[in-house]
């Protein structure tokens, strides 16, 4: 795993999160501790694990696409529904959770 995080990577995320508009989603602190990192590693690379973990965290929140978020969703609500007991006459329901398409209009229809 790379542990160490850039300048140029950290700057492309922030071009694309503040272009999708997932730079509001973050909180003020996540936003202050981004741009803190961004001018720190203008003049050398971030090394700490903890620091370049949590910051890899922020960079994919800022890098998601809607539908990735739908689909996020969607899996949640599929994971809780197998979680749950089923009875035996709804086995082909359990296909239909596991397919990605179905999976995906279940993170749909739960933004509605």
């Amino acid at each position: 795993m790379n542990v160490v995080l850039r300048y140029d990577e950290l700057r492309r995320g922030l071009l694309r999160g503040l272009r999708n508009g997932n730079w509001r989603r973050l909180s003020e602190i996540e936003r202050s501790l981004y741009i803190a990192a961004l001018c720190y590693t203008r003049k050398k690379c971030i090394v700490r694990e903890r620091l370049v973990e949590k910051l890899r965290s922020l960079l994919n929140r800022l890098l998601e696409t809607p539908s990735l978020r739908i689909f996020k969703k969607g899996l949640t609500k599929s994971l809780d529904l197998l979680a749950a007991a089923l009875p035996e006459w709804i086995s082909h329901m359990k296909k239909w959770l596991k397919d990605p398409d179905y999976v995906f209009w279940l993170g749909k229809m739960s933004d509605m």
